[in-house]
């Protein structure tokens, strides 16, 4: 009612309806007055009245009610002001609770960061610490491997080698007795001699040069059945003392796609493996044929004593896992290894099948193209 009586009265001055915007202002007043919550409007009623009394000619009245006008608009004015403190006082508040939050914020990211960092730097210190682990480990298997090659090439060369030993005495007394039989069958033996520490030097090349990863692989398209001849005629030459037959099955225009070198040392090695495997007698059977896959398929079987399943299980695990096979371990020597690793690396595979007392056969298989 207050601020209707107000709003009355300021049309009544626009309409300059003086009296009637008079009383309005009275009514107004005292309403207002009665209520301290209200206390801080009322310095547009008062101002109002003064202006009426002043259009209406009363101006000692009008001067009686300046101090009110002034007391009130000053009550309004700090209110105003306390208002506006109270809002610049909050966004303070909030611009602070604002900052604050970010500073947390920038402290927990740096605390995750941190955590991450710690995290990854345990991680990173924990695969050095297997790497190292298992670098150490083999180290110690090369160790192990290293002394049972020195092994291995000891024994290995020390019967060739023996062949040489007093050669020239023993020619001087088969001369003086006139014993060329003797000499002769001396010969065949140094031959044989000469044989074994060739393919050992072969073998010994091929073997540093898989420690380096360098497996030679230049694949040409050749044909198997030189190589297999002149292997099997180096063989046929020493074989005084043995008497191995071999017979050799292989059309003359059999291929594979193959590195010329790995296929001899691959052939050579299968041979002299069957070789050495056989008695006094024995017979050596080498087949090429083409599967139907269009692949090159080379057979050498022995009628020797063949090997026993334990054995035959770890040389077929050294060909299927060329890669894990080390000279010395489990008794597996280097020739068959590097046949394992160069048909690996020809992309052929290679199978072997034995039954004692019946012979063994190596199948191996090598691409055509």
């Amino acid at each position: 009612m207050g601020t209707i009586n107000y709003n009355l009265a300021v049309d009544c001055y626009i309409l300059k309806r003086i009296e009637e915007g008079i009383a309005y202002c009275e009514k107004s007043i005292p309403i207002l007055s009665g209520n301290p919550a209200f206390v801080y409007v009322l310095a547009g009623p008062y101002t109002k009245y003064r202006e009426l009394l002043t259009v209406q000619g009363k101006f000692e009245k009008a001067n009686q009610i300046a101090d009110s006008v002034m007391k009130f608009n000053s009550l309004n004015f700090v209110r105003e002001n306390d208002k506006k403190m109270l809002e610049l006082e909050g966004q303070y508040e909030f611009e602070r609770k604002q900052t604050q939050i970010a500073d947390l914020n920038q402290q927990n990211q740096r605390k995750q960061a941190l955590l991450a960092a710690a995290a990854l730097m345990f991680c990173l210190l924990g695969v050095l610490g297997y790497q190292l682990y298992q670098a150490n480990q083999r180290l110690k298997a090369f160790a192990k491997v290293r002394e049972h090659f020195f092994g291995i090439i000891a024994h290995d060369m020390r019967r060739p080698m023996h062949a040489f030993h007093g050669m020239s005495q023993l020619v001087n007394f088969y001369l003086k007795r006139g014993n060329y039989q003797a000499i002769h069958e001396l010969s065949y033996a140094i031959d044989e001699s000469s044989i074994k520490i060739q393919k050992m030097l072969d073998n010994l090349l091929s073997w540093a040069l898989s420690q380096r990863d360098g497996l030679p692989y230049n694949p040409v398209t050749t044909l198997v059945e030189p190589p297999i001849r002149s292997v099997v005629e180096l063989y046929e030459k020493v074989n005084l003392l043995k008497e191995v037959t071999f017979e050799v099955n292989c059309p003359a225009n059999s291929a594979a796609f193959v590195d010329p070198n790995a296929l001899e040392l691959i052939i050579r090695n299968l041979i002299d493996n069957s070789y050495k495997a056989l008695e006094v007698k024995g017979h050596v059977t080498i087949t090429v044929s083409v599967l139907s896959t269009g692949q090159t398929h080379i057979t050498l079987q022995d009628n020797g004593q063949g090997i026993p399943p334990e054995k035959q299980q770890i040389i077929q695990d050294t060909f299927n896992h060329p890669d894990k096979a080390q000279i010395g371990q489990k008794g597996m020597g280097m020739g068959l290894i590097m046949v394992a690793r160069f048909t690996q690396r020809n992309r052929g595979k290679i199978t072997v099948e034995s039954t004692q007392g019946a012979g063994t056969t190596f199948s191996l298989i090598l691409p055509q193209k």
